[in-house]
């Protein structure tokens, strides 16, 4: 009986253990993460997509224009998001160049402007304006499923297809 309980309690051990190295992974290193949603379609598809999300990016700064990220939901705190780095901090972006007045936008200190792919159906920076680069989980390395890719980088969704 005694024997049984040690090993059980050595189970136990090496259980907590493994958690605690997969909870440092992904707080550290990278997670995946489930696509769904149209605003980035070409890129991802409407649901389904299952992609590698690197959160080393962000500590040591190697976001770029093109990135594609996964952040916080500005409109609901529980989402997260995927979406494309338009403009980074200091940038001057114009936020809808077909409309007669078109509105300019400089990019705060610690945000970034996102938008998604697929202009016409996404709710992005268009919407609630910079978001803060706390708000960033990580950057889009690859998609694991359907179809192992990398993820562009491309600025123009156009160039995407």
């Amino acid at each position: 009986m005694k024997n049984k309980a040690v090993k059980i309690a050595k189970n136990l051990v090496l259980g907590a253990q493994v958690l605690c190295f997969a909870h440092l992974v992904n707080e550290w290193f990278g997670c995946f993460n489930f696509c769904h949603g149209n605003s980035m379609l070409p890129t991802f598809n409407s649901s389904g997509d299952f992609v590698y999300v690197d959160r080393k990016a962000i500590s040591t700064n190697q976001l770029e224009i093109g990135n594609v990220v996964a952040s916080i939901s500005p409109l609901d705190p529980q989402a997260l998001v995927m979406k494309r780095i338009i403009a980074l901090e200091g940038d001057i972006i114009c936020v809808d160049p077909l409309v007669p007045n078109p509105r300019y936008v400089k990019i705060p200190k610690g945000h970034v402007w996102l938008q998604g792919d697929n202009l016409a159906n996404s709710l992005d920076s268009r919407v609630y304006g910079p978001v803060s680069r706390a708000m960033l989980k990580g950057k889009v390395l690859f998609k694991v499923w359907p179809d192992f890719s990398i993820v562009s980088s491309n600025t123009s969704p156009l160039l995407n297809s």
